[in-house]
């Protein structure tokens, strides 16, 4: 899997969220050194207005499947 490919299975979970407005901005994506097998693509969230709100938010890829889900807190 690709750092694209890993992308667009992010996106498309994001896609599926009601951001009432709000933005999510692409930080970058990188296999996870802990996870063999798993992407971890990091976002950003803005605000309507601009303002940067949250972050890091992380979207976890699993390499064979490009299944997408969040990543829980602690």
């Amino acid at each position: 899997m690709t750092e694209d490919e890993a992308r667009a299975a992010a996106d498309s979970l994001l896609e599926t969220m009601g951001k009432k407005g709000h933005r999510m901005a692409f930080v970058e994506g990188k296999g996870s050194t802990r996870y063999p097998g798993e992407w971890n693509v990091i976002y950003d969230l803005f605000s309507p207005q601009g303002t940067l709100i949250d972050g890091p938010i992380v979207v976890i890829v699993d390499e064979s499947s490009a299944e997408a889900r969040l990543m829980e807190g602690p």
